[in-house]
């Protein structure tokens, strides 16, 4: 039904309500990838004003956008990509589709419609930025296809704040990266994380993450292996 149009989900409203249930007010949030705003300002309402929102975007059309709406907020907002390494690289920015560009040129859904062009952009590490931070509960990493290098930058960040992460991870994007369905997999559990799909199944067991990865949707949760009772008591709950 699915596959024939018949049902269709909205995941970036079924994400928000996931990650509503978990921010709280003075939390800290990291957007990365966070293009022209979809869900900045729902973190600036969950974390308030005593909270923290820092959003990446390397895009620099998209980088304008944010400024224009979320310049006076508490958002931080940081012009570059996030990766394993910092540096310059090159970045493929998809024209007619600018929300498939990323640091490599991914699997376009309408390749007649993307019109890629490389730029070069800033890229840093996700360990560098979070450095000075006191807390972090909640980051959102959606850059189609460059999922698992950020990680890779940040694993002293994961180790030390423990925060829940959302990750998009599909073929059209990680496979140009080199990486496989084993990789996410592999390395939320080399970090102490248990993956959830955004319904909430367990994918905890590879086979399952096998069954689910690419199969109806992209959208995953990486969860502390000591916080799952919390998440799913939390982000499970019924309203």
């Amino acid at each position: 039904m699915i596959s024939s149009g018949a049902i269709k989900f909205n995941y970036e409203m079924m994400l928000e309500t996931r990650y509503r249930r978990w921010l709280m007010p003075g939390d800290t949030v990291l957007d990365i990838g966070a293009h022209t705003g979809r869900h900045l300002g729902a973190f600036l309402d969950c974390v308030g004003e005593t909270g923290q929102v820092l959003a990446f975007e390397p895009l620099p059309l998209a980088f304008e956008v944010l400024k224009r709406k979320y310049s006076g907020t508490i958002a931080v907002l940081n012009n570059v990509a996030l990766a394993k390494t910092s540096g310059r690289a090159e970045f493929t920015f998809a024209q007619g589709t600018p929300e498939e560009s990323g640091l490599k040129q991914r699997v376009f859904n309408h390749p007649e419609k993307a019109h890629p062009q490389v730029i070069d952009v800033q890229v840093e590490t996700l360990d560098a930025y979070c450095q000075h931070l006191n807390n972090l509960s909640f980051v959102k990493i959606d850059i189609e296809g460059g999922e698992i290098g950020c990680l890779q930058g940040g694993e002293q960040t994961l180790a030390r704040f423990r925060p829940l992460v959302s990750v998009e991870y599909g073929f059209p994007s990680y496979s140009v990266y080199g990486h496989t369905k084993d990789t996410l997999f592999d390395f939320a559990a080399n970090a102490g994380y248990q993956l959830f799909d955004i319904f909430l199944n367990d994918l905890s067991d590879r086979d399952n993450w096998n069954l689910c990865c690419d199969y109806i949707c992209w959208d995953f949760f990486m969860v502390p292996n000591e916080r799952v009772t919390e998440f799913v008591e939390r982000v499970g709950q019924r309203h």
